[in-house]
């Protein structure tokens, strides 16, 4: 029986309209000024293409940690308000609303575990009246965006995730996880229920056991 479900945040509860990743970090890398979103777009193609070259995932890990150090510096200084401003309101992906209203009115536990942005994802928590949420920090003195943080590692989700259900007392075969890309494929494949949702791949769609893009289509 499924006890606990766990959804991805970026292209899966959310799909922001920015490529390639239709992701939090694209949404906020667009409303910079032109400058640093030139900076913003050259980093991304940069730090992707050598990812998607590096062997070992320890390199991937490495060069994962640098790929946020670079987009936290183009923050340094922003407000936070002016993302607010321009992002919310949240737009959910179809049958969102509903699909997590009527898990909480059955007693499942709800999750978001993600590599986006916390401000961003604290909210759809908060609307979607999900139990917890594990997401990227950007760190902040008065609303300023001071270059610091904490990230999610693209490559850390699993651990992560074996991690929630040690706290939550729940095996990987009672959780069902959503997961559009490339760093889903590890906890899609750990989990008793793993779905994709619009997966950007097929070997994401190969690694779920059912395909869906409205999340009322999980409910049975």
């Amino acid at each position: 029986m499924i006890k606990m479900i766990i959804t991805d945040f970026d292209g899966t509860l959310v799909e922001f309209d920015n490529e390639p990743n239709h992701s939090s970090w694209d949404a906020i890398g667009m409303l910079l000024n032109r400058e640093k979103k030139r900076e913003w777009t050259k980093g991304g193609d940069y730090y992707f293409n050598l990812i998607s070259k590096a062997k070992r995932v320890k390199e991937k890990k490495e060069l994962d940690k640098d790929f946020f150090k670079h987009d936290l510096s183009l923050l340094k200084g922003e407000k936070k308000e002016h993302f607010e401003n321009k992002i919310f309101p949240l737009e959910y992906s179809a049958g969102a609303t509903e699909f997590f209203s009527l898990m909480k009115s059955k007693g499942k536990l709800t999750g978001i575990l993600s590599s986006g942005i916390d401000f961003i994802i604290k909210k759809a928590k908060a609307e979607l009246g999900i139990d917890f949420a594990y997401f990227s920090e950007i760190y902040e003195e008065d609303g300023i965006f001071t270059g610091y943080g904490k990230s999610i590692g693209l490559f850390n989700k699993k651990e992560i995730l074996k991690e929630i259900c040690t706290d939550y007392s729940v095996n990987l075969e009672e959780v069902c996880y959503f997961g559009d890309n490339f760093n889903c494929i590890s906890c899609l494949k750990a989990v008793g229920l793993g779905i994709a949702f619009n997966p950007k791949t097929e070997e994401i769609r190969k690694s779920s056991r059912y395909t869906i893009s409205d999340f009322r289509e999980a409910i049975p």
